[in-house]
């Protein structure tokens, strides 16, 4: 068994290697970031509105026999929607810069990677196409399998737990609603 890995990486070109590397780190690492930018953070949005749904429609089934109809009605007359428009505007403004940093960041990465396999390739004799077209059929294969993955597990796994979320407000009820 020695003997034959022995042989084989003798036959292995390192610098193709590294090469081959180098061109992936640059593709992948731009494909993952125009992927979660532009596709990933819709999708967790939804996840985060399903896990929120599920769990404050079995808080409310779970102590709605418990509440008094008019008691409920006086408080909602009167509740009044708070105004985040200033919050809403901070996360807007900070994830615009940090959208902002991450295109630049990723962009210098890739610019980066590809001058140094286009060199490497120069360098050996290797076809830079030839290497650049396997890493990018890689790529696509590993954006449909990230695709696929996204459809069938985060989307329909339930994180949140609705028990521990129903417990821990009856708690918060208990310490800071109920007179002493």
């Amino acid at each position: 068994m020695y003997l034959q890995i022995k042989e084989f990486l003798k036959n292995i070109e390192f610098e193709e290697v590294i090469t081959n590397v180098v061109i992936n780190v640059g593709l992948i690492a731009a494909f993952i970031s125009i992927f979660f930018f532009m596709y990933v953070i819709y999708v967790e949005k939804e996840i985060v509105n399903k896990q929120i749904e599920i769990i404050s429609t079995e808080c409310i089934n779970s102590i709605k026999p418990f509440l008094n109809k008019k008691l409920i009605n006086d408080i909602l007359i009167n509740l009044k929607k708070p105004d985040v428009s200033k919050e809403d505007e901070r996360i807007k403004i900070y994830n615009s810069e940090l959208t902002n940093s991450a295109i630049t960041n990723i962009s210098i990465l890739f610019i980066i990677t590809m001058i140094i396999g286009f060199y490497l390739c120069k360098r050996y004799n290797y076809n830079y196409y030839y290497i650049f077209g396997n890493n990018l059929l890689l790529l696509v294969l590993i954006g449909i399998t990230e695709y696929t993955f996204l459809h069938i597990i985060p989307t329909k796994y339930i994180s949140s737990d609705p028990n521990y979320v129903k417990y821990k407000m009856l708690v918060n009820i208990k310490n800071k609603l109920v007179l002493k």
